[in-house]
C-alpha cells in the first residue's frame, strides 16, 4: 500500500475496517485515506475519516466484505 500518494492495490479480501487497517500499518494515516472502486464503470469511494453518509454506496455494495484481489485505487497524501 502507498505511504503517499495514488496506489494500485490487490487487497486481500475483507471488511473496509480492514482495508483502513492494512493501510493505517502500512503507514498510511486514517484521516488521509481514500479508496477508489469500479463498479459497472463508476467509481465509488471509501474515506474512513469522512461521515457515513460519504461512504453509504460504499458500504452498500461490500456489504458482504471486499473481495480477494478486488482492485481498489489508494490514495494517501
Amino acid at each position: 500500500m502507498p505511504t503517499k500518494g495514488f496506489g494500485l492495490v490487490a487487497f486481500s479480501g475483507g471488511t473496509s475496517e480492514e482495508l483502513e487497517a492494512a493501510a493505517t500499518t502500512a503507514g498510511c494515516a486514517r484521516v488521509v485515506q481514500a479508496f477508489f472502486a469500479a463498479v459497472d464503470g463508476v467509481f465509488i469511494v471509501f474515506i474512513p475519516a469522512a461521515p457515513a453518509i460519504v461512504n453509504a454506496v460504499w458500504h452498500a455494495h461490500f456489504a458482504g466484505g471486499i473481495p480477494v484481489s478486488h482492485p481498489l485505487v489508494m490514495r494517501c497524501d
